[in-house]
């Protein structure tokens, strides 16, 4: 718990220093530590589609993938065959990246809250602190983009964040 409280704090206070940072190099290294940290678990089938480079803080994009990919593993895991799909696609002038499942959803006017710090739907029958998709808004938002997500209870979510066009150049 401290440690994720540490990592909000200093998501909220880093300097940004956007670089070229490969958004499929990230989803790549959150996929294999998700696999080196599995210790047996039934690992989703993962669907990385093309992702591109963006101007970012590579520092702040990183959880942001952990967390969402990480996720999406921890709330499919009991489905008989578990999926996890990363993609995005430019539309608007915005870059939107999505992460999908096929895991557990959750009733779509609880989407509002789902980003707030200590809230979890699904209280402790999942491991976590309820900090992490506070993480991913605060990353998001830092950069100019916004966070949402879509869900059905039963039917998996899918978590979606942009970053304006100038990041996707």
């Amino acid at each position: 718990l401290v440690q994720s409280l540490l990592e909000l704090a200093r998501v909220g206070d880093a300097q940004l220093a956007r670089a070229p940072v490969s958004l499929a190099a990230l989803a790549s290294e959150a996929i294999e530590d998700i696999r080196r940290q599995s210790a047996g678990r039934n690992l989703p089938l993962f669907e990385l589609q093309a992702l591109p480079t963006v101007q970012a803080e590579a520092g702040l994009l990183k959880p942001v993938l952990h967390n969402l990919i990480g996720n999406a593993c921890k709330f499919s895991e009991g489905q008989p065959e578990p999926r996890v799909e990363i993609g995005s696609r430019v539309q608007d002038h915005r870059l939107t990246v999505w992460v999908r499942d096929n895991g557990v959803g959750f009733q779509p006017e609880q989407a509002a809250t789902l980003f707030q710090p200590f809230h979890r739907l699904h209280g402790r029958e999942y491991q976590g602190h309820g900090v992490g998709l506070s993480i991913v808004r605060r990353a998001v938002e830092r950069h100019g983009g916004t966070v949402w997500a879509e869900a059905r209870p039963g039917h998996g979510a899918c978590f979606y964040f942009t970053l304006p066009e100038e990041a996707a150049g």
